[in-house]
């Protein structure tokens, strides 16, 4: 117990430092689908109760391991202190004249990953849909990463540390799909939509569901406008909007100030 009151503040420090390090979300999210994987080394990889005959005991081990990984389960209660910490979050930003241009603050669609109100408090948009949540209700935290196996017993249950974990990489998943479901009506009113501008998102694979039924939903000769801030990366974004069914056209928008 006292090792484990050691390894889960470390483990909230290295989540957090994903995204403080490089200054991304999308990395702090992608963390979250990699923790199983990190706490397995650091806290699981070297479990293993010796018997009197100095084997390795696999039942006792198994054991150590099923209760460090109830330990570790507390590590999910991090979805619920980052919604804290959204609800104390202030909009001080301060507006973008060129975004101002840009935008029709009533007429436009907005699909915002933020869950805060910069939109509405900045540039008081009013067609906004917070796909994720917004601060002080139910918010979409988490990864996109491949599920984990665990073994069935002959019950047909999964028992365990395998379980365990398993339970551990759901929690930290993001429902993209109950998001999608929730907010259904934003998409249906996209059929008039010809020109799609993203300022600030990363299409990351898990948020590529949105994208799909964006696809389907725009006009055919849409344009789709990146933002030159990161033109590096403009072919990964197109690729990615392709496979979505995008068959338009791509082009590129400024906002400096």
């Amino acid at each position: 117990m006292l090792m484990m009151k050691m390894i889960l503040p470390r483990s909230y420090y290295n989540l957090l430092e994903a995204t403080t390090e490089n200054n991304k979300w999308q990395d702090f999210e992608k963390a979250l689908g990699h923790f199983c994987d990190e706490m397995e080394y650091h806290c699981l990889e070297d479990v293993g109760v010796i018997d009197s005959e100095g084997d390795i005991d696999s039942i006792k081990t198994e054991r150590v391991k099923c209760d460090v990984c109830g330990n570790l389960f507390q590590s999910t209660e991090l979805i619920k202190f980052f919604t804290e910490w959204i609800k104390k979050c202030v909009v001080t930003a301060i507006p973008k004249a060129n975004f101002f241009k840009l935008i029709n603050a009533t007429a436009d669609h907005f699909l915002t990953f933020n869950y805060t109100e910069t939109l509405e408090i900045l540039y008081h948009v009013k067609n906004i849909c917070h796909i994720h949540g917004k601060r002080g209700g139910n918010l979409i935290v988490g990864h996109g990463e491949a599920i984990r196996s665990f073994i069935l017993n002959e019950h047909g249950y999964g028992e365990g540390s395998d379980k365990a974990m398993y339970d551990i990489h759901e929690a930290f998943r993001k429902n993209t799909s109950q998001a999608l479901t929730t907010n259904i009506s934003f998409f249906e009113n996209l059929p008039n939509i010809h020109k799609i501008y993203s300022y600030g998102f990363s299409y990351s694979d898990v948020d590529m569901l949105y994208m799909k039924e964006i696809c389907k939903k725009i006009a055919k000769n849409s344009i789709w406008y990146f933002n030159d801030y990161d033109c590096a990366l403009h072919d990964i974004y197109k690729e990615k909007l392709i496979k979505c069914g995008f068959n338009g056209t791509f082009a590129t928008f400024n906002i400096s100030d």
